[in-house]
């Protein structure tokens, strides 16, 4: 488009030619800016995230379109168009997200999520050596309870909890 209006002589282009080779032309550069930006880094740093606003705004496709300068005009333009839509419910879940977690962490102190988070990977620890004592106690036995037709003793599930597979009456 922007090669099409530049090559067309002034008398022969339509009204609104400046504005459409204005936003052509700072669409492409930001496209050019966006393709050499590295994976996970922000193309724009000095932009606003529109999903967190500093007036707390929901993010919503009518405050997409109030906020976009004119591009969007009606909340249609945004709705109708699936990728635009996807993009707009995103940034309403990631809001939705952020919100969600500042207001868990506001409510608590520094030590109190220290404590918390000491406390969760305790339990993750017990669950751990839980699913291992589980494991080790089944592999000294089959469903039933029976090893080679007999039933499974007590010092086959001692040595299973301890660690030790060595068979009954096996020398170390």
């Amino acid at each position: 488009m922007i090669i099409t209006l530049e090559a067309l002589p002034e008398d022969r282009r339509n009204i609104g030619w400046a504005n459409q080779l204005l936003r052509a032309s700072l669409r492409y550069e930001n496209i050019i800016k966006a393709l050499g930006t590295e994976p996970g880094m922000q193309v724009f740093p000095d932009g606003t995230d529109l999903s967190v606003t500093a007036e707390d705004e929901d993010v919503t496709v009518r405050a997409v379109c109030r906020r976009s300068d004119g591009i969007f005009k009606h909340a249609t333009d945004i709705t109708r168009n699936e990728a635009r839509r996807r993009a707009v419910e995103g940034a309403i879940k990631k809001q939705e997200t952020i919100r969600t977690a500042v207001n868990r962490s506001t409510k608590k102190s520094r030590a109190e999520l220290e404590k918390l988070a000491a406390a969760r990977n305790a339990e993750i620890e017990q669950l751990q050596a839980d699913k291992e004592l589980r494991d080790r106690v089944a592999s000294c036995h089959d469903p039933v309870g029976r090893r080679n037709g007999r039933l499974c003793d007590l010092e086959a599930v001692l040595r299973a909890i301890s660690g030790s597979h060595r068979p009954a009456g096996a020398d170390g």
